[in-house]
């Protein structure tokens, strides 16, 4: 079994919207950036555009948030 801390919010991330057992994952900061892809982050993040994930909790119970 897999266990993650998506449905925990951090620095990083949080949840934005939940429906059923789908969850909406919001990314606060992009910590993946590469210097080569750094100055189209950062103008990205001044203009609020963000990372986004859809999570599907399969094991029947609905997301928390």
């Amino acid at each position: 079994m897999i266990h993650t801390n998506l449905f925990q919010p951090t620095a990083s991330h949080k949840i934005v919207a939940s429906q059923g057992c789908f969850s909406l994952l919001e990314y606060e900061k992009d910590i993946s950036v590469t210097p080569e892809s750094a100055q189209t982050c950062y103008f990205a993040s001044k203009m609020n555009i963000r990372k986004r994930q859809v999570i599907a909790n399969l094991n029947g119970s609905k997301g928390k948030g």
